[in-house]
């Protein structure tokens, strides 16, 4: 009778329990996966030891240069021409900066007209930085609406000698990425 229930007892140790069983499957079913799937992840594993070396490679000291160092270029010499007061009326100065006028944007609000101003005024510094003598006797203004004669508040410049200047300001302008156009 002890032989009988201890191989009774040895015959249920033997069976795998429910949870045993479930792991088996699972594990089953992970090896059919990573078989079906074998090739594609033996080919990232090779592209990561491919981009492991790149980056090996790519953070050794190289005799690359800045962007900077390659862009600068050396000073060039400027030659200023100015004409002579008696060769220049003062009435066609005067009558050519106010006929060429500029406008970037209409406003419903003034605060939006001003950040626009702003905007342009940093704009036209940096162009300025770069062509000190160009553009000098422009000047960047608001309009209100009673100012303007419309609903919305304005924001242009005028100032410019010619309707070259002002378009090649405009040009610039829109480069930096605001609007503009000549208005007359």
């Amino acid at each position: 009778m002890l032989l009988a229930v201890t191989m009774l007892l040895s015959a249920c140790s033997s069976k795998p329990s429910v949870d045993e069983e479930a792991e088996a499957l699972a594990r089953a079913e992970l090896i059919k996966t990573y078989n079906q799937h074998k090739a594609k992840i033996e080919r990232v594993a090779l592209m990561e030891q491919d981009l492991t070396q790149l980056l090996a490679l790519l953070s050794e000291p190289s005799d690359i240069k800045p962007l900077n160092e390659k862009l600068a270029q050396p000073e060039k010499t400027v030659t200023v021409h100015r004409a002579e007061p008696s060769a220049v009326s003062n009435s066609y100065a005067a009558a050519s900066q106010s006929a060429f006028v500029v406008q970037f944007g209409r406003h419903l609000l003034g605060t939006r007209a001003q950040a626009q101003q702003q905007r342009i005024n940093a704009s036209m510094s940096l162009i300025q930085s770069y062509y000190p003598d160009m553009f000098s006797t422009v000047s960047i203004y608001s309009q209100s609406p009673a100012q303007s004669r419309t609903q919305f508040y304005l924001t242009q410049a005028s100032g410019f000698v010619s309707e070259q200047e002002s378009v090649l300001f405009c040009r610039l302008i829109k480069a930096s990425g605001q609007p503009c156009k000549l208005v007359n």
